[in-house]
């Protein structure tokens, strides 16, 4: 095997260079030379002669380098040698010899850009704005920056080095570059003056000056001016018209892409001045509203008028909108003074009110001085009387009315007022005809005019009462040969009371009931009624009784209103004849008529009412 070199060294030349040396090798007729970059692999750099001992490199920095050297001869290839470690550093790279700014379509960015260096592996950019020191941007192997989340409205400088592992290269710096600014933030447009326009804005950032540009009416917007003072009047500006401003920032980088708008601001009109004078005309209850037209300024008509009137003092209402011609106010309250207040409608506005003097409206007639209703004895009918009634001078009037209500209970509630009955000038009386029994009623009456009712005063209840109703019962019973008649009071006396009783009766000879015509037995006043006393009336009939008949009695009530409707009838009575009536001591015959008992109840003595008697040791009958 052929020896392998006895040593082998690396050594640098130049700046980049690098020589391989070896020693001899005795029979050796080739050497191979290898480099190895930061411990990698080998790689193969020569391939010598016999005579060669050393080989270069060149080219490299910044890198470690080892180097291997082996022999080839009639023996064999010898193993590898291998030298020392050299390490070759980078250059300190050069100052980038330029640096540009540009901006993006994002205006709150920069784009920087700048020339490469030899050597360099990094750059380091950074920027700068007023007032402020350098701001690390970015550590980058590339030669391009776009630089984002910046101020609009600042300016930005920015610089740019190289570096590599030897070190860095002085900065190179660009030029400024101002970003364009926002719009201000608000804007505030409000009349400062009949025809002008105050326009005011906050700063926006970094802005030097502002355009200012108007809308009127709606159009389009126009330049006005650019100023850099950010509160403005704006003067002699046309009535009727509206305005709006809009405003741009500007500076050395550009103008704002957008603009603040202000509100709409409307030049108004002047309003027109109040009517000269306002008057009223009375008719009746009527007024009419008459004014002196308003003159309009210049270049500008009354569009209409309004009208308000007040009563007594209070509130003005009732708003009318008039063209000029007046306007009448009807049915309005009597004796109440109204006063009216006119202005102008103009395309300014509305003018100051304008009053006019007072007016009153006549009262209607008075209420008559007293009013008398008083029921016709017997009948169901009221008369009713007013007293006399006055008016104003300009009131006339034409004839009286009269209205009646009724009460069902009493008085406790009423029906509505109706039944109107009207009379002329002449007669202020009337009669109420026909009215229902056992109802209550009130009666009023006023005087009426040509121009309004006056009025009403109302009289006292006045209560129809009625007949009474028949008598309940009428009881008729046998007390020897006398009959006793009891008439049991009707249940009511429809508001008048009882006065008397009629008591007839009829006769039938006989059982067969073949009757005779009624006839009038008593007229009796009565005692009571069923509302009053519960007592009843009581009649004894003993003369003219015959034997043998049939009696039967019928009553008929009488109170104030007259007699009731109907008799009241009782059931029929029989009178016996007598057959062996005797003495105790005698066997003489004894009139019945002399036996008789005493009753409490009518307060004296009456026949006996009997079928048998015990008389002298045994029982006689009665026929």
């Amino acid at each position: 095997m052929t020896s392998a070199p006895s040593t082998v060294s690396l050594a640098r030349t130049g700046g980049t260079g690098l020589r391989v040396s070896w020693t001899g090798v005795t029979g050796a007729t080739t050497y191979e030379v290898q480099i190895s970059r930061n411990g990698g692999a080998f790689f193969s750099i020569l391939s010598g002669g016999p005579s060669a001992r050393s080989a270069g490199y060149s080219g490299v920095y910044g890198s470690s380098y080892r180097a291997r050297v082996n022999a080839a001869g009639p023996a064999g290839v010898s193993p590898y040698r291998t030298s020392n470690t050299v390490t070759l550093a980078f250059p300190v790279p050069a100052t980038p010899a330029a640096i540009s700014l540009a901006r993006p379509a994002d205006l709150a960015s920069i784009s920087v850009a700048w020339s490469s260096v030899t050597y360099a592996t990094t750059y380091t950019l950074e920027r700068i704005t007023s007032g402020t020191g350098w701001v690390n941007v970015a550590q980058t192997s590339a030669t391009s920056r776009t630089v984002s989340g910046l101020i609009r409205g600042n300016t930005y400088q920015f610089r740019v080095r190289a570096n590599n592992s030897s070190g860095s290269s002085a900065y190179r710096t660009s030029g400024s570059l101002t970003l364009v600014p926002f719009r201000p933030g608000s804007a505030s447009a409000s009349r400062s003056g009949d025809t002008s326009i105050r326009l005011t804005w906050p700063a926006a950032n970094g802005a030097t000056d502002y355009i200012v540009q108007v809308s009127v009416n709606g159009g389009g917007y126009s330049g006005v001016e650019t100023t850099s003072t950010r509160d403005r009047t704006y003067s002699g500006l046309t009535r009727g018209s509206t305005y709006r401003y809009r405003i741009f920032s500007r500076n050395g980088g550009g103008t704002s892409p957008t603009a603040r708008e202000s509100d709409s601001v409307f030049i108004p009109f002047p309003p027109p001045p109040r009517p000269n004078n306002v008057y009223l005309t009375k008719t009746k209850r009527d007024i009419r509203v008459t004014y002196d037209a308003s003159s309009p300024p210049a270049g500008t008509t009354i569009l209409n008028y309004e009208i308000e009137i007040r009563a007594d003092g209070g509130s003005y209402g009732s708003r009318r909108t008039d063209n000029g011609g007046g306007e009448t106010y009807t049915n309005l309250n009597p004796g109440s003074t109204y006063q009216a207040r006119v202005r102008a409608i103009g395309q300014g506005g509305a003018s100051d009110w304008r009053e006019s003097g007072t007016s009153t409206i006549s009262s209607p007639p008075s209420t008559p001085s007293s009013i008398e209703a008083e029921r016709i004895p017997t009948t169901r009918n009221v008369f009713v009387e007013l007293g006399t009634s006055t008016a104003a001078s300009d009131v006339t009037i034409s004839g009286y009315e009269f209205q009646r209500r009724e009460s069902t209970n009493n008085g406790l509630t009423w029906g509505a007022w109706g039944s109107s009955v009207t009379t002329d000038t002449t007669n202020r009386t009337t009669t109420y005809t026909n009215l229902n029994v056992l109802s209550t009623y009130e009666f009023r009456g006023r005087a009426l005019s040509d121009f309004n009712p006056g009025g009403f005063i109302v009289s006292a209840p006045i209560f129809i009462p009625g007949i009474p109703n028949p008598p309940q019962k009428v009881d008729a019973t046998r007390y020897g040969t006398s009959i006793l008649v009891i008439i049991f009071p009707p249940t009511s006396d429809n508001g008048s009371p009882l006065t008397s009783y009629t008591l007839q009766r009829r006769v039938s000879d006989g059982r067969d009931l073949i009757w005779s015509d009624w006839l009038t037995y008593e007229r009796s006043s009565a005692q009571g009624s069923n509302e009053t006393s519960p007592l009843a009336t009581v009649f004894l009939d003993d003369a003219n009784i015959d034997l043998q008949k049939t009696y039967q009695y019928r009553a008929l009530a009488t109170n104030a209103e007259g007699d009731s409707e109907s008799y009241t009838e009782s059931d029929t009575v029989y009178i016996p004849k007598v057959v062996n009536i005797y003495e105790r001591d005698s066997r003489s015959f004894r009139d019945p008529i002399d036996y008789k008992r005493y009753d409490a109840t009518m307060g004296g003595w009456i026949g006996l009412n009997i079928a048998k008697k015990f008389v002298g040791g045994q029982w006689v009958e009665l026929d």
